[in-house]
């Protein structure tokens, strides 16, 4: 017994093979024994054998599978049976390219939504528009749903190419004229699902992205949560806002103890100079004498500078009749 590949020629290679006095299948075609199991067995006029292939290629489905048994009763004879196998692949790598390809667009201007990306083998090339799928949403509402692009006129598909044995790679372009409405708005471009898709959103110059109408709220318990939320809060600023203007007003009322408190010193007499602290050395003491004004109800005045004040004594001391010498300290 024997299975293998039969190329579109005829010529056969075998993949595995078994005779009445072999104790277990030979693999032929080693170059698969890494990704094979196989099996059998044969008991007098019967006999079976298989083999199971892991981790599928496209070149495994490349050719047409037989299966032959030979048997010899009464003659020398063969049976054989034949059949095909498809390896299915799937879309990857899909993107999208605008053209020309900018973040803000002008009312009127003309632009170009180009997909590219590998879209398998499970294509019809006479019908291509069923593989490629043009939608679009504002995104201003996560309830939006995608819906058909509504002009199928404005969109084109290129032929297939084989680019890695059964995988293709393919592509479609829609040509779209950007108005006011499409600000805010997403175009989205799949092949065969939504799980192999790209898309791009539009944003037109001075337009506000558009509002659309929400769907009826299915949950007024939610909302009035929300709504309780947003008046806590505001309850809440209140209440801060109260006490910070009474903590305030206390401050104040009570800002000489809390001045005691922190350790600040008021005077009074914001005029007044504080000479504690100043070291006067010993003198001899003389009484002061009393300096004359002109006027009337006028307040006696001294110089500020003790050494002046001392001089001014000596003098008075002296010389007699000082008041012309000392009568410009009247007004120091």
């Amino acid at each position: 017994m024997e299975i293998g590949k039969k190329s579109s020629s005829g010529t056969k290679q075998a993949i595995i093979r078994m005779t009445n006095t072999d104790s277990s299948v030979q693999v032929v075609d080693t170059s698969l024994q890494q990704r094979m199991t196989a099996s059998g067995s044969i008991s007098g006029g019967t006999g079976s054998i298989q083999f199971i292939l892991t981790d599928l290629r496209c070149a495994d489905a490349a050719s047409t599978y037989y299966c032959i048994t030979l048997y010899s009763t009464d003659t020398t004879g063969s049976d054989e049976a034949t059949t095909n196998i498809t390896a299915r692949t799937y879309p990857e790598q899909i993107e999208m390219f605008p053209s020309p390809d900018r973040f803000l667009y002008d009312d009127g201007q003309l632009i170009s939504f180009r997909c590219i990306g590998r879209i398998g083998n499970l294509f019809d090339e006479n019908n291509l528009q069923n593989l490629w799928a043009w939608e679009w949403r504002y995104i201003d509402n996560e309830f939006n749903s995608w819906t058909r692009y509504p002009d199928d006129q404005s969109i084109t598909y290129d032929l297939p190419t084989l680019s890695t044995e059964c995988q293709y790679t393919g592509a479609s372009t829609l040509v779209h004229t950007i108005s006011n409405l499409d600000n805010g708005r997403q175009f989205r471009c799949s092949v065969l699902s939504a799980d192999f898709s790209a898309n791009r959103t539009v944003y037109v110059l001075g337009q506000t992205p558009i509002a659309t109408p929400s769907p009826p709220d299915t949950c007024p318990r939610e909302q009035n949560q929300k709504s309780s939320i947003g008046v806590g809060v505001a309850v809440g600023v209140c209440i801060m806002v109260v006490v910070d203007v009474i903590c305030l007003c206390v401050a104040y009322l009570f800002r000489d103890e809390i001045a005691d408190c922190i350790g600040v010193k008021k005077t009074r007499n914001t005029n007044a100079r504080v000479m504690s602290d100043m070291q006067t050395p010993p003198a001899t003491v003389i009484a002061p004498v009393r300096i004359p004004t002109q006027g009337v109800g006028d307040e006696n005045e001294v110089p500020e500078n003790r050494n002046d004040y001392d001089v001014l004594q000596r003098e008075v001391a002296d010389v007699p009749n000082t008041y012309e010498k000392i009568r410009p300290y009247q007004n120091v």
